[in-house]
This record gives structure tokens, C-alpha cells and sequence, in this order.
């Protein structure tokens, strides 16, 4: 019995002491942690992800916040002489662009026809875009206390960072 209460006191001050110590050691960093606000995001923001994402460089690109992604499309408008002639084109070129997708829309417009291709829709986290938009050529954030960690927030349209003051 004597031996049983000497065990449990010697593992309840073990644990004490380990307690206190990882405390003394993680309270002084993460006490101090905030999130600074480095600016908001808007459509700019947004078409410019899509762009370095999604090319585009004959179509249109389109860009829809869906909370801290954005959702990117490209249409694509070309003509031709006949209906199917526009829709080849249109075709062709959102395959040479490297989309998928498919002819959403075509018409006569004076003796043209017009045919659109209209990419699927991409979803890319804020996240990313945030850290290329504010620390583009180096992104380190501490994997401990999250210190340096850049972030999107405000249902996509602020960009935050965690440090420590």
C-alpha cells in the first residue's frame, strides 16, 4: 500500500511538473498570436486568380466567389460562316486552350454566326492566392504556433496573417 501511494504521488508530481514546464515554454508564443489584417480582396482579385490559373488568352474569364473559393469559367466566342463552322471554332478553341467544356450558346448575327464555348467550372481556394499576393517569393509559416500563417477570411474577401506581438 505504502509503495502504491509513493507511485501515485511521484507520476501525479511527474506530470506536474512536465505540465508546468510545457506550459512555461508554449504560453509566452501563443498568448501573443494575432490576426492582422494585410487587406481585402475583391472582383480584381478574383479574375486575377482565375487568369493565373485558367487559360485564357482568347476567351473571357469569369470569376464568382463561392466563400473562400472562387469559382473560374472562360467563354469563348468565335464565328463562322455557317452554324456548325461557328461551333467548330468555338470548340476548337477552348480545346486548344486546354479546357473542357462545351458550346452553351450560338446565333446569327448579321451574315456571321456565333458560337460561345464555355469552360466547367474550377474551384480554387483563397488561400493560395492570399500567400501570391503577400509573400510571393517566400512562404514559411511556423507549423507549431501557426506564427507567419497567411490566410483568407471574410468569406473570401479579406487576406489575414498570424503573428506575434
Amino acid at each position: 500500500m505504502k509503495i502504491l501511494k509513493k507511485a501515485a504521488s511521484i507520476i501525479v508530481g511527474s506530470s506536474v511538473i512536465a505540465t508546468s514546464i510545457f506550459v512555461g515554454l508554449q504560453s509566452p508564443v501563443m498568448a501573443g498570436l494575432v490576426n492582422v489584417k494585410l487587406g481585402d480582396l475583391g472582383q480584381s482579385d478574383w479574375d486575377a486568380y482565375c487568369a493565373s490559373k485558367i487559360n485564357a488568352s482568347n476567351g473571357q474569364i469569369v470569376a464568382n466567389l463561392a466563400d473562400t473559393h472562387v469559382r473560374c469559367q472562360v467563354t469563348i466566342s468565335e464565328s463562322g460562316s455557317s452554324q456548325s463552322e461557328a461551333k467548330t471554332n468555338a470548340s476548337l478553341s477552348g480545346r486548344n486552350a486546354g479546357l473542357e467544356g462545351s458550346i452553351t450558346a450560338s446565333g446569327q448575327s448579321g451574315s456571321q454566326w456565333q458560337a460561345t464555348f464555355t469552360s466547367r467550372q474550377n474551384s480554387y481556394h483563397l488561400n493560395d492566392w492570399c500567400r501570391q499576393k503577400y509573400s510571393p517569393n517566400f512562404y514559411v509559416a511556423n507549423p507549431f504556433t501557426g506564427e507567419g500563417r497567411i490566410f483568407v477570411g471574410d468569406g473570401g474577401r479579406a487576406c489575414y496573417k498570424t503573428e506575434n506581438r
